[in-house]
């Protein structure tokens, strides 16, 4: 777990870890760089990203490492949105769709990818078909990244990582409403 809401001062800095193979409670293993809550979580398979963070309005992207519990270090910058938004990974590449930014329009459309091998700031891919804020959901497959959700939107889109400027409507959450701040698994 990466940062999150907390009680006041209603964001922490927390990286907690438990494992998936027993029912245990989760540990403090160390600190992100900032306070940060709607945090966008990313894996590569050596380690977690937490990317933007909507309470600080945090476009920093920080990584830690699964083999050793130490702090998040930062290690660049998403340039198309500040928190908030909809997250998931690729085998190689973190992904974010939309999101926060600090001046009008204030919502995003961008989609931006951050390489896992090389550190640094992300770069823009594609354009959403309609800008988003909220925390969306983000879940993926081995070939494609699929977002949902954000306050009132319920259509989910499906985003193919080897062709990153092709985006599909595959179908609508079945809440006429969708549903704002949704969780979401994948596997």
């Amino acid at each position: 777990l990466l940062g999150g809401y907390a009680p006041a001062p209603f964001a922490d800095t927390t990286i907690q870890k438990g494992a998936t193979a027993t029912d245990v409670a989760f540990t403090d293993v160390g600190d992100l760089t900032q306070v940060k809550a709607n945090v966008g979580g990313h894996a590569s398979t050596t380690h977690a990203y937490a990317a933007t963070g909507e309470t600080s309005n945090s476009n920093v992207i920080e990584k830690v490492a699964f083999a050793s519990d130490a702090n998040a270090t930062d290690v660049g910058d998403a340039l198309g949105g500040e928190g908030g938004g909809a997250h998931n990974s690729s085998t190689t590449h973190g992904y974010m769709y939309g999101g926060y930014l600090p001046s009008p329009p204030y919502s995003s459309a961008a989609i931006h990818k951050f390489s896992f091998a090389s550190d640094g700031n992300s770069t823009s891919v594609a354009t959403l078909p309609a800008t988003r804020t909220e925390r969306g959901g983000g879940n993926q497959s081995t070939t494609n990244g699929y977002f949902h959700n954000a306050s009132s939107y319920k259509t989910i889109y499906r985003f193919p990582f080897a062709a990153e400027d092709t985006i599909t409507n595959v179908g609508d959450i079945s809440d006429a409403n969708g549903a704002r701040y949704n969780g979401s698994t994948q596997y």
